[in-house]
């Protein structure tokens, strides 16, 4: 019985050690993302305000801003050691990414926005990095 407990330590301790650096990159990104975001909404409202379809930018921006929400709230659960919000979260992060993947495109083809729509790109892959970054969280924590 206590072989099995320290066996669970090492194990937790070991994970530990593996996810908090990884969680501390994801947060990393995200800010760059966040960043990255404000720009976006910048050039948007200050530079393009009379735009042909606002509606399509500005929910671009809502969905962009709830991804990355999103993908914090997965980093500071994971760094805090709640694993079933994080994989739940990063469930749902990933609706988000792939809508933003498609609203980035979509402005690109249709509104001709290279600027905008290549900020929304930036901003999904850094996403995708942060994903990769959970998945590999998930991967240490199972082995």
């Amino acid at each position: 019985m206590a072989i099995e407990n320290e066996n669970e330590y090492e194990k937790n301790i070991r994970v530990g050690k593996i996810v908090k650096p990884l969680a501390a990159l994801d947060v990393a990104l995200l800010v760059l993302s966040f960043i990255i975001i404000s720009y976006g909404a910048y050039t948007v409202t200050k530079l393009e305000p009379t735009k042909a379809s606002p509606g399509v930018t500005y929910a671009t921006l809502v969905i962009s801003i709830i991804a990355a929400l999103t993908s914090l709230i997965c980093a500071i659960a994971y760094y805090l050691e709640y694993f079933v919000v994080s994989n739940l979260a990063t469930l749902f992060n990933l609706l988000w990414i792939i809508l933003e993947i498609i609203m980035g495109a979509l402005i690109i083809v249709l509104q001709h926005g290279t600027l905008f729509g290549s900020i929304v790109l930036v901003c999904s892959a850094l996403s995708l990095i942060c994903l990769a970054i959970r998945v590999a969280i998930i991967v240490f924590r199972i082995l």
